[in-house]
């Protein structure tokens, strides 16, 4: 956990070890100013925090010289808003300022501009370490040491424009970067093929392109799926070929009707009283006979015509042509 100044300083971090009791050669490599937790996992605890402000942020502070009061901006976590902390912080002159939530990204000078370069300080450190022990596996005794040496490459200049960038020192709103809260600026126009740098244009798949594209195996497959209903058993990224290939075969259907024939005239009748469909309220069965014909014609199956009389007006159609 890390602490920064306003006048580009760090103040002493504080390590928090995922253990419940610190081995002694871990314990030794940390440097005497730095504060030393554990916990289960590593996190920080209100309590840890609590620590951190009484027996290492304040004396340091003292030790330095500051006048008090001083004001600590944390980021909202609730291990920095407990009662204990703020009856501490009152005792100690430490005025608590909580950001906003979700907003340390323009509000938080460490978010803002200490922690990127923090990082690659880190993994410089790593490096010319692992180059300096070739034989020797990093571990948690050598974390300290290396961290120590990361923290001092960074510029105290980096630490004051984060104070600048975010308004707090010297104080002024409209420093801080807005935009950022809106995320990406959108561009308008064609959709881009995504690596390719090339416009795609807009078009709509259709049912010849759609079978093209799927093959006829997985067509019947799609066909024997829509007319036995054995949806259940089929992977998600078939069922979307099927909702697919539902929409474009309606949409098809719905335009051949409308091209020429009056489907008010349209109608289903079902003479079969054992038939399956007309029993479960099948709606490309009887069900819909006194509506009308609602459905296309390639829905129905070789069951489901049998015992059945499709009528375009005065004209009664064979089993051969509906088949068709």
């Amino acid at each position: 956990m890390f602490t920064f100044s306003a006048a580009g300083s760090v103040t002493p971090p504080m390590i928090i070890y995922p253990y419940k009791r610190l081995p002694a050669a871990v314990a030794k490599s940390v440097p005497g100013e730095w504060g030393i937790g554990t916990s289960d996992n590593g996190w920080m605890k209100s309590e840890l925090f609590s620590e951190y402000i009484s027996n290492i942020l304040h004396p340091h502070l003292c030790k330095i010289g500051i006048q008090f009061p001083v004001i600590l901006f944390v980021d909202g976590h609730k291990t920095h808003m407990t009662y204990e902390l703020s009856t501490i912080c009152t005792r100690l002159q430490i005025i608590l300022v909580a950001l906003y939530p979700n907003a340390t990204r323009i509000l938080q000078p460490a978010d803002v501009s200490c922690f990127k370069p923090l990082k690659n300080a880190w993994k410089r450190a790593v490096l010319k370490w692992r180059r300096n022990n070739p034989f020797i596996g990093l571990t948690k005794v050598h974390f300290a040491p290396i961290l120590k040496d990361a923290l001092g490459s960074l510029h105290s200049s980096s630490i004051c424009n984060g104070f600048e960038a975010c308004g707090i020192y010297p104080w002024n709103d409209k420093s801080i970067d807005f935009s950022k809260c809106i995320g990406k600026k959108q561009t308008s126009g064609p959709a881009t093929a995504v690596g390719t740098g090339n416009v795609m244009e807009s078009c709509e798949l259709t049912y010849d392109d759609f079978v093209s594209i799927v093959g006829p195996e997985k067509l019947n497959q799609i066909k024997r799926i829509i007319e036995y209903r054995e949806k259940n058993d089929k992977s998600e990224d078939f069922q979307l070929l099927v909702k697919i290939f539902q929409k474009i075969t309606k949409l098809e259907a719905a335009e051949s009707w409308s091209s020429g024939i009056d489907d008010s005239h349209i109608t289903v009748q079902c003479d079969d009283e054992d038939c399956e469909s007309h029993q479960n309220n099948n709606p490309h069965c009887e069900a819909r006979c006194a509506g009308g014909y609602e459905a296309p014609v390639p829905y129905f199956t070789e069951e489901n015509i049998r015992g059945m009389e499709i009528v375009f007006g005065d004209s009664l159609l064979t089993q051969d042509q509906v088949e068709k």
